[in-house]
């Protein structure tokens, strides 16, 4: 970064406004809202975009009506309302972010803002929709707007690029918005986040089992899947949580975690941890948390498929195996809980069991509530299978609760405890960035006003 430019960002940032958008697909606070952000989330993030979006809505509606009454089912299981509290913690969590950069840049003019991109529709609450939240960004006069995704830690091309589509979007239907939008690329490849997630699991053993040995403890890092064909293009989430998660094995060698190996070097696109920073031969450097976001980047890719352990990985899926029609027909990230939890229960010695999303989810959604506990009438959770084969269970929070506060329900108190690490780690990135230290940093920054839309 130039001199110039360096003292450019500096005094952008001191004289305009600092707005920090958390931001997501959203999830359920009133059972009303099932149906109509579920068949969002189908034709907007979980069907590829290659299919017309008539076609994609035609087959969320059709997924509806095949397991509509199961959905429901589970966010029932939740508790009052199916209200997971998402959107309220969302936002508590970004307040967090907020006001670690107020206090680290010494600044007051910085601003919480919540958007999820498909809370919409009958039965969901108006003004709560990504766009919206633009609108109140533009409204309050922000010049700098950080994006933080809370779906997932790794950067994704069905969650934070959908976004930042709608971001360019926004700013192509605003040119008098002069803004600057740094939109981080996921957490995975950041400078030190690698060594934060390792030492959040640590922590997480250590309250959750001081006393058992490592050898007699089985950990769980559960991750949402996707359609295998999504998996293996580039910006795929999940590819790059493969990757951070064989790192994780590395880092960890007192934890027996080869009990069962699952090899997928038949089909080298599935997994590709270790991926490329730059996109010039000459300069290419691997970064392993890094997803690639272009077919240029993919022909550089170093296509290592390693056979290592996935004891403790495993994909909460929604469609293909274990599934109903039409859901069942697509093939979908392996190895699937639905099958994998049980032979975990049934066959793997260890008599404790730890099961953490910190993996991929900064926060705690129905997935955590429902799969990773108790479960349902009609699908036992991870906490009853296990339990029911004689093992010792505990689920643990993401990153938005703290580990003193989790019950493995939504939080009753009106304004919750919000975990500090994550906080503290984005908001010293974005502090970092207000003084001129962009260029460490894995952004997509996106300028809108007078000079157009730039860089993407």
């Amino acid at each position: 970064m130039t001199g110039l430019l360096q003292a450019l960002l500096v005094a952008s940032a001191a004289a305009g406004r600092v707005g920090i958008l958390g931001e997501s697909g959203g999830d359920i606070q009133s059972c009303s809202e099932v149906e109509s952000w579920t068949e969002n989330f189908f034709v907007g993030s979980l069907l590829p975009d290659t299919i017309p979006e008539a076609v994609r809505k035609i087959i969320a509606k059709n997924a509806w009506k095949s397991s509509g009454n199961d959905t429901l089912a589970e966010y029932r299981a939740v508790g009052p309302d199916c209200d997971t509290r998402f959107r309220d913690i969302s936002f508590l969590q970004t307040q967090a972010i907020a006001a670690q950069v107020g206090s680290l840049a010494n600044i007051s003019n910085v601003d919480a803002y919540g958007g999820w991109k498909f809370v919409y529709g009958p039965g969901c609450p108006v003004g709560v929709t990504v766009m919206d939240a633009l609108a109140r960004m533009q409204s309050a006069g922000v010049t700098d707007a950080f994006v933080f995704d809370q779906d997932i830690l790794a950067y994704e091309n069905i969650q934070t690029g959908v976004t930042n589509k709608q971001i360019r979007s926004y700013l192509a239907a605003h040119p008098e918005w002069d803004v600057t939008f740094y939109s981080l690329n996921g957490l995975t490849g950041q400078p030190g986040y690698f060594e934060l997630l390792l030492a959040k699991l640590k922590q997480q053993i250590q309250f959750a089992y001081p006393l058992v040995p490592a050898s007699d403890l089985c950990i769980v890092l559960p991750s949402q899947g996707v359609p295998l064909t999504s998996e293996a293009k580039p910006g795929s989430g999940v590819a790059t949580l493969r990757g951070v998660f064989h790192d994780l094995l590395s880092a960890l060698p007192q934890y027996n975690l080869t009990l069962v190996s699952v090899c997928f070097s038949s089909n080298c696109n599935r997994i590709q941890p270790y991926r490329l920073t730059s996109k010039s031969n000459s300069q290419a450097t691997f970064n392993p948390h890094r997803a690639v976001r272009s077919k240029s980047e993919v022909g550089l890719l170093g296509c290592v498929c390693p056979c290592y352990p996935l004891r403790a990985q495993v994909f909460n899926n929604k469609g293909g195996e274990g599934f109903p029609p039409p859901q069942n027909k697509t093939a979908w990230s392996e190895p699937v809980d639905k099958v994998k939890i049980p032979e975990m229960a049934a066959m793997y010695s260890c008599s404790h069991v730890m099961v953490t999303p910190i993996l991929e989810w900064p926060q705690v959604d129905y997935d955590v509530y429902v799969y990773q506990g108790i479960g349902t009438g009609d699908e036992p959770g991870y906490k009853t299978t296990f339990e029911n084969a004689g093992k010792k269970y505990r689920g643990m929070p993401s990153w938005d609760q703290t580990n003193e506060d989790w019950t493995g329900q939504p939080p009753v108190a009106a304004v919750p405890s919000i975990a500090p690490e994550l906080p503290a780690f984005v908001g010293r990135l974005i502090a970092d960035v207000l003084s001129g230290g962009a260029g460490k940093y894995d952004l997509t920054i996106i300028t809108g006003g007078s000079v157009g839309i730039t860089r993407t």
